[in-house]
């Protein structure tokens, strides 16, 4: 990608999410099947409306369907995913268009994510992206049946191990996200995403406390001291105001927030707006 953003005084290259390699696949591989012939590059429209032109690799055509890989640049941001290669496999069917997961795309076993359980770890946005990119490539050859497409990543089993999936309820690969199909390096949005759909999880199974820790610290006094509740336990780092208005937001009775005493002369003094959650507030000091 050639978009820049500025961190302070650092400029840092863009990149571009799971959700935009998943989709650019789909629409190289439909592209390649109603059109009989390879392609090395498809362009695809982002919901942030930075257009993309991704280079396709592994393309095959079979008679029963396509299939080629879109490998993930997350440009400057340390996304654990950066290089993985996101393939789709599209083949005819007669009406529709049916979006499935594969080999290394996760499944939800938790209520309070963005798809349901039992679905794969597909996220809405990129499933529209999917099917938008379907339907420009079926009326671009006048092609009036259906789609079904398998999303895989066979390097995503084991690069999931490292993430915060198997957390949050997403077993056996990654997740398919993305909102904007556009990752922004070093970004508090994703960081606080994952806040509050971990939350999100704690209190659709009924839970009315929210656990809060602060890093690795509290997260290893709350192994050590309360390992009954350790799974419990959201990992907010900085963003304790926004775990804070999250929590608040959710329905939760009380919040308990661990840390160490260290921590939180810089971390809360600046939070004003603690003083009218003091009423849920709870603090462990560890």
């Amino acid at each position: 990608m050639n978009k820049f953003i500025y961190r302070g005084t650092k400029k840092l290259r863009c990149g571009y999410t799971t959700g935009s390699c998943a989709a650019g696949a789909a629409k190289a591989a439909a592209d390649m099947l109603l059109g009989g012939k390879i392609v090395g590059q498809t362009g695809l429209m982002t919901p942030a409306g930075i257009p993309l032109a991704l280079d396709v690799f592994d393309a095959e055509i079979t008679p029963d369907h396509a299939s080629c890989c879109i490998r993930k640049d997350s440009g400057d941001d340390p996304d654990i995913t950066n290089g993985i290669c996101i393939y789709a496999k599209v083949r005819r069917i007669p009406e529709d268009i049916v979006i499935t997961g594969g080999e290394g795309i996760g499944k939800v076993t938790k209520p309070g994510l963005d798809q349901p359980p039992g679905e794969y770890a597909i996220n809405s946005t990129p499933r529209r992206m999917i099917k938008e990119a379907l339907e420009e490539t079926a009326e671009k050859y006048g092609y009036s049946g259906g789609f079904h497409v398998t999303v895989y990543a066979p390097e995503g089993t084991e690069i999931a191990k490292k993430t915060y999936n198997p957390r949050m309820g997403i077993t056996g690969g990654i997740s398919v996200i993305g909102t904007t199909g556009i990752v922004e390096p070093m970004s508090s949005t994703a960081v606080i995403d994952t806040i509050r759909a971990e939350a999100n999880i704690h209190r659709m199974s009924g839970e009315d406390d929210l656990l809060l820790t602060v890093g690795n610290y509290s997260d290893t006094f709350m192994q050590n001291h309360f390992p009954d509740l350790a799974d419990k336990a959201v990992m907010c780092s900085n963003f304790i105001g926004d775990a804070l208005d999250i929590g608040v937001t959710l329905g939760f009775k009380n919040i308990i927030l661990i840390g160490h005493i260290g921590y939180f002369p810089n971390a809360l003094l600046p939070m004003l707006h603690l003083i009218y959650w003091k009423k849920i507030l709870h603090t462990w000091i560890v």
